[in-house]
């Protein structure tokens, strides 16, 4: 009799499913630039600025207000807020470029789906899609449709 493999318990968690073609990496491109700008307009931003404010402090501060934006967010835009919650890498990316927007002087422009979207070690939901997926992203965050032939 051969053995049946159990399921792991170590299984990356599935991207959340969503009634519109939001796939988790449109939601993080979608909602980086308003938290960035939240973030801005918050009395948060002057603690970032601040020259004497230690990169760890400022990172844990960061973390706080955007659980607590995730958290209004919930009922609004529950991919986002499930994505937010539930995916590995999610928040802790949208953590690090924020910080690297309002923390540091300059900033390299890019975000945690372009900068590890490639490596074989990043989660599921941010590898670099089949071009057809790639274009249908490039789509919708222009507020195009895409009908598949």
């Amino acid at each position: 009799m051969t053995a049946v493999a159990e399921p792991s318990s170590e299984l990356e968690p599935e991207a959340p499913q969503t009634a519109t073609a939001e796939t988790p990496r449109i939601l993080y491109k979608k909602h980086l630039p308003e938290l960035l700008e939240e973030i801005r307009q918050g009395e948060i931003y002057g603690f970032l600025r601040d020259r004497d404010t230690d990169v760890l402090d400022a990172e844990t501060a960061l973390g706080k207000e955007l659980d607590s934006l995730a958290d209004a967010m919930k009922e609004d835009n529950p991919a986002f807020y499930d994505a937010y919650s539930h995916l590995p890498q999610f928040r802790e990316w949208l953590i690090e470029d924020i910080l690297d927007r309002t923390y540091q002087d300059v900033s390299d422009g890019g975000n945690g789906i372009t900068q590890y979207e490639t490596d074989a070690d990043s989660p599921a939901w941010v590898k670099l899609p089949p071009l057809s997926e790639q274009i249908r992203e490039e789509l919708y965050q222009r507020g195009l449709p895409f009908r598949r032939s």
